[in-house]
């Protein structure tokens, strides 16, 4: 072995070797502090590409679920207003079965009748008033509206006429997945209009609001509270739909929640440190970048070797 003072090979050879540790230890140091493993792409580009792919999933999903939570909120928002709609229609019947009574005059009958379309007025004002945000829930104007032009890629040309699916999309669309697929990523919330002209408006077609219905006379008031019967029937028809709708948001919820749970239970194999694997990397490479640093000291001083050949 020869002995040299230009160039200390053994110096820089250890110098190298207390890089490569020392790296290690930072990057074993980072990984401990910020409790994540994938600090970087170059810690493993792969995995760190599906790390950012499941944060997208998982920021796409829980906004999904705020959607959802939003929905279940204007379906108990119409629910509650549908459920007045029901007081005062059975209310509308009481006074209507009060009318049928031949006992009373037909001044009594006039203030019976003031009352029952006063009655008739507040529900056409719970219809036309309800709201949930910028919506009207309960004057049909959700249920119409048109979102063809939003069509996703369940949308097939080839098998389904256009106007069939424009009357298929129509609603209130409620978003909760990351594409436009139908039952997948999202639903349509549709309810009818609850206004007297509307919840009668099969029984004799053409006809005023106000002759289909009244009290104002014996005859009329019998008549009534069969007629009644029709928008009671509707209103309890909607009082359901709303509850099963309830029911499959909660479903929806439950399972998309579990969803993001899954996604972020393998994120965090991909990305989250191993504590206790990562303290023995961390205290392995501790010890070598000190023995390295004192073995480079050591090697520094090889070169004095061959200045005491020169003293002689």
């Amino acid at each position: 072995m020869s002995l040299n003072i230009n160039v200390n090979t053994n110096a820089t050879r250890v110098a190298h070797t207390l890089n490569s540790h020392y790296s290690n230890l930072i990057k074993s140091v980072n990984r401990l502090s910020s409790g994540i493993k994938l600090n970087s792409s170059a810690d493993n580009p792969l995995h760190y590409a599906n790390h950012n792919i499941h944060q997208g999933d998982i920021a796409v999903f829980k906004t999904g679920l705020i959607n959802l939570n939003e929905a279940v909120s204007m379906a108990q928002t119409a629910e509650s207003a549908i459920d007045k709609i029901g007081d005062n229609l059975i209310k509308m019947k009481e006074i209507a079965e009060q009318a049928t009574n031949g006992t009373y005059t037909k001044e009594q009958r006039l203030i019976l009748h003031s009352e029952f379309v006063t009655v008739a007025i507040e529900i056409d004002r719970i219809a036309s008033f309800t709201k949930f945000k910028d919506s009207y829930l309960l004057d049909g104007s959700i249920s119409s509206r048109n979102n063809s032009d939003r069509m996703g890629s369940w949308y097939q040309t080839i098998s389904r006429e256009i106007n069939e699916d424009k009357e298929n999309m129509q609603g209130l669309k409620v978003q909760f997945g990351d594409s436009s697929k139908e039952t997948e990523d999202f639903y349509f919330f549709k309810l009818p209009d609850f206004r007297m002209s509307s919840l009668l408006a099969e029984y004799l077609p053409g006809e005023e609001t106000i002759n289909k219905i009244s009290v104002s006379t014996q005859h009329a008031a019998q008549k009534t509270l069969k007629v009644l019967d029709i928008a009671i029937a509707e209103k309890n028809k909607a009082k359901t739909y709303t509850g099963i709708f309830q029911n499959r948001l909660g479903s929806t919820i439950n399972h998309l929640e579990d969803h993001v749970g899954r996604i972020s239970e393998f994120d965090s194999k991909l990305t989250d440190t191993d504590l206790a694997d990562e303290m023995t990397n961390y205290t392995t490479y501790k010890m070598l970048s000190e023995t390295a640093t004192s073995m480079l000291g050591q090697a520094n001083i090889l070169p004095q070797i061959a200045l005491k050949l020169l003293q002689k």
